[in-house]
């Protein structure tokens, strides 16, 4: 049994972990949608030739041309809706295979009317071509391919014993069955070397692109905030030198955190970022006083022993500071909780400050500065490709935001050497 699930599990995921691929959905959607407007653009003037062309040779009435004028109708709808769902990755991951599927069946219906229905007792050629086309044109999971030919191959049974008979429908139906396990076994291979590909430019491709992005991230020390903090501490030296020399001090730690991340892809130890993140609350309250209240919660019994990517809590907090509690007349709270679920550590940033209505960082607006926002998505793309791990967001306005990270709980080796 454990040999067959093995070699289930290989025919499933193309030979693949199943977490190797599990981040290929979005780019998976995206390669359809541009096969499908592709196909849409061949598909639409093709079918208004065919139809002039049947006209002209067979007189309007007769060239039976109904088929192909629902096809170019529903041809323009999935035009635009698939140029529409590329506006929102989210709706488009969702939604894509839907509108796939409605032109496959409506290329193979086409074939089955035209093929069986109007020339009974002749061999099938179009409806066998349509049966390996059909598997090649997107890459899917093999299950998706493996039910869709099934439904077809049933169908195709059923309008075989309505229409034809005898020896040219057993003949029709093993062409069809050949085409079939053509069609299966050439799309196997032909969606792993897409899945291959789409896979490489993820890891390589994409990862080098987060890696720009981190290093950017990490060496963005915000001049304002520099600004900001100087001018406090200038203040603090006249009023009360000893909290000065303190805030210095923290101010210092900051910034040696900042420049000891920047270079570094490994996960690092949670309190030391907590650490950092301490060093930053600091700082801030120097600025907000007393309108600034930061809370810390902690599950009793428990060491914290685990690891997150470098400087992802700090973007967060400085989110629920800058845009929540900061925004907020009179002030806020922001609550940094830590609890163990499963074999799962939850790091939890919550504020009560102004808040919007976002269910999921997609449906935030991103900030013509690019920072924020940018920002928080940088951490969720590392949080799941260095940690294994996600990050979900969410706000209401006037109720504040709630930022999760969720990743493993057991420490992974790593060789972090920041001081």
């Amino acid at each position: 049994m454990d040999f067959i699930k093995e070699k289930l599990n290989i025919w499933r995921n193309y030979g693949f972990e199943a977490k190797e691929i599990r981040f290929l959905e979005f780019s998976l959607a995206e390669y359809n949608a541009k096969v499908l407007i592709n196909c849409l653009c061949i598909g639409i003037p093709i079918m208004f030739l065919l139809i002039c062309v049947r006209s002209v040779a067979r007189g309007f009435e007769k060239a039976n041309v109904w088929p192909m004028v629902l096809a170019i109708i529903i041809f323009v709808y999935l035009l635009g809706s698939t140029k529409d769902l590329l506006k929102s990755r989210i709706r488009l991951k969702k939604h894509i295979h839907e509108l796939t599927q409605i032109f496959i069946w409506t290329i193979y219906g086409m074939a089955l009317y035209y093929d069986i229905m109007m020339r009974p007792g002749e061999i099938n050629g179009m409806l066998c071509a349509i049966f390996i086309g059909m598997e090649l044109i997107f890459a899917e999971y093999p299950e998706n391919h493996l039910k869709m030919v099934l439904y077809a191959y049933l169908l195709t049974i059923c309008v075989e014993l309505l229409f034809e008979h005898g020896e040219i429908m057993v003949i029709n139906l093993t062409n069809s069955l050949i085409a079939m396990l053509v069609g299966l076994y050439v799309s196997w291979n032909q969606s792993r070397d897409r899945f291959t590909i789409l896979l490489y430019r993820y890891t390589e491709g994409s990862e080098e692109e987060q890696r720009v992005r981190t290093q950017m991230m990490l060496s963005q020390i915000r001049p304002h905030f520099i600004y900001n903090i100087l001018a406090s501490i200038q203040v603090l030296c006249l009023k009360d030198p000893q909290k000065a020399a303190g805030a210095v001090a923290c101010f210092s730690s900051y910034l040696r955190g900042n420049m000891d991340a920047i270079g570094n892809e490994n996960l690092v130890p949670f309190p030391y970022e907590l650490a950092h993140v301490e060093n930053y609350v600091t700082l801030e309250r120097i600025r907000f006083g007393e309108k600034l209240k930061v809370c810390y919660e902690f599950e009793k019994g428990w060491d914290m022993d685990f690891d997150i990517p470098v400087l992802s809590l700090q973007p967060i907090v400085e989110n629920a500071i800058k845009y929540g509690v900061g925004d907020k007349k009179g002030g806020g709270t922001v609550w940094i909780s830590v609890r163990r679920e499963g074999d799962s550590a939850l790091v939890e940033i919550r504020d009560d400050g102004v808040g919007v209505d976002a269910r999921n960082l997609n449906e935030l607006p991103i900030r013509d500065d690019g920072k924020t926002h940018v920002g928080l998505h940088n951490v969720q793309a590392r949080v799941k490709l260095m940690a294994g791990g996600s990050l979900e967001f969410f706000s209401k306005k006037d109720w504040g935001t709630i930022v999760t990270i969720k990743v493993p709980w057991r420490r992974k080796i790593h060789e972090y050497t920041g001081s």
